[in-house]
């Protein structure tokens, strides 16, 4: 279950990956001359810029193009808005969670 997870996970990373070369030839070409601390706010606004176009544009060519979909979960992902507070908090408590057990795991406690 883990591997099935963990292999659409990184088909997902894959894909943003691809359409965020796409969209932006920089990041496909490299930035060797660029100072590392530009190099890292590129690749910052080029991803908010990115997720500005998902929010706001209703026909994104690049996104929709046909070489691979997104799963259903992750296209919903994209559309459903802000969380709530109460989603925030149960996010919370349960990052919180996982954390105090990998904490204690390593730890013997």
């Amino acid at each position: 279950m883990f591997n099935h997870a963990h292999s659409r996970l990184r088909n997902v990373i894959e894909r943003a990956f691809g359409i965020l070369k796409k969209r932006f030839p920089i990041l496909q070409w490299g930035m060797p001359s660029y100072l590392l601390n530009h190099q890292v706010d590129i690749v910052i606004a080029c991803c908010t810029l990115h997720n500005f176009i998902r929010r706001f544009s209703n026909d994104d060519i690049i996104f929709n193009e046909p070489d691979g979909d997104l799963p259903q979960d992750m296209d919903s992902f994209y559309h459903r808005g802000h969380p709530t507070l109460s989603e925030i908090e149960e996010q919370r408590t349960l990052r919180d969670s996982i954390a105090m057990q990998m904490w204690a795991s390593q730890n013997g406690t």
